[in-house]
């Protein structure tokens, strides 16, 4: 999951650099800063969460449970659901499909830029509903009984929202 809250990081604040270029209206480049600095937050706690669930750290990859404590996975999955239910609000509602939007009916852009802006729109657009998709996997995390079995489709999910983030954005 660190992978997954780094990779998102780097990507999404690509992202918003991007629509920061093209938000041209004072409301909306502070809607694009408040929203990239919640997501710098949440990704870092949710990373920093991840590492120090554990007390040694080392004990996340020895499994040596009697030699120190974790913090109850229920934690952890619901601060998980949390950082997930914040990437979808944002990548949908406030910076990643509607503010573009916004932004291209100004009319003194180029066609060139508005296409650009529509493209970015879609694919946006398609990583939300990936993460979607990935919340109601994760979801199920907090009732199967076979944590293992329960992570796959959870962890596919991570990757292919990995994916279409990097690629949104280059």
């Amino acid at each position: 999951y660190t992978n997954y809250c780094v990779t998102l990081l780097f990507a999404k604040t690509s992202i918003g650099l991007h629509v920061l270029r093209i938000a041209v209206d004072r409301r909306q480049r502070r809607i694009v800063k408040i929203t990239m600095g919640l997501g710098v937050v949440t990704c870092l706690l949710t990373f920093f969460l991840t590492i120090f669930a554990c007390h040694p750290v080392s004990l996340l990859w020895t499994g040596d449970f009697a030699r120190g404590t974790c913090i109850d996975i229920d934690v952890l999955l619901v601060f998980g659901l949390l950082f997930n239910a914040f990437s979808i609000l944002s990548d949908l509602t406030r910076t990643f499909a509607l503010l573009p939007a916004w932004a291209v009916w100004h009319p003194s852009l180029p066609l060139r830029t508005k296409k650009f802006v529509i493209f970015l729109m879609t694919v946006g657009c398609t990583a939300s509903c990936v993460a979607i998709v990935h919340l109601f996997f994760f979801m199920t995390l907090l009732e199967d009984q076979d944590f293992l079995y329960a992570t796959a489709p959870t962890v596919i999910n991570c990757e292919t929202e990995q994916c279409l983030t990097i690629n949104h954005s280059w």
